[in-house]
């Protein structure tokens, strides 16, 4: 297995919790879409693409950290709705790039470095 298909955990209210494997590189359309219980999301660095809302209407979800140095493609709408999301983390040297992400930049004032 090497991505989330679409919708494949969509509205599992009950989700409270997710590992994302090392292994997967992309996260499809939808695939977590209404988990209005998960509170965060550690995105691996193997992840190269994010589905159009793949995380909309988690409104629950406060956090999300990217692992990976180079920002995976992300496509619309990905955060819409997550009413609570307070930060988005990504490497320290990656700021910059995640702040240019075209579809991130509503976020932009979210975006900060990974804690250490």
């Amino acid at each position: 297995v090497s991505e989330i298909g679409m919708d494949a955990f969509g509205s599992c209210i009950s989700l409270t919790a997710v590992t994302i494997p090392n292994n997967i590189t992309k996260i499809n359309a939808s695939a977590f879409q209404k988990c209005t219980s998960l509170p965060s999301v550690n995105i691996p660095s193997s992840v190269t693409y994010v589905g159009q809302t793949a995380f909309m209407d988690c409104t629950n979800l406060t956090s999300v950290t990217f692992n990976s140095v180079t920002p995976p493609e992300i496509m619309y709408r990905v955060f819409a709705r997550c009413t609570s999301l307070q930060h988005i983390y990504v490497p320290q040297e990656s700021l910059n790039a995640y702040k240019n992400v075209a579809n991130l930049s509503e976020y932009s004032n979210l975006i900060e470095a990974i804690p250490t």
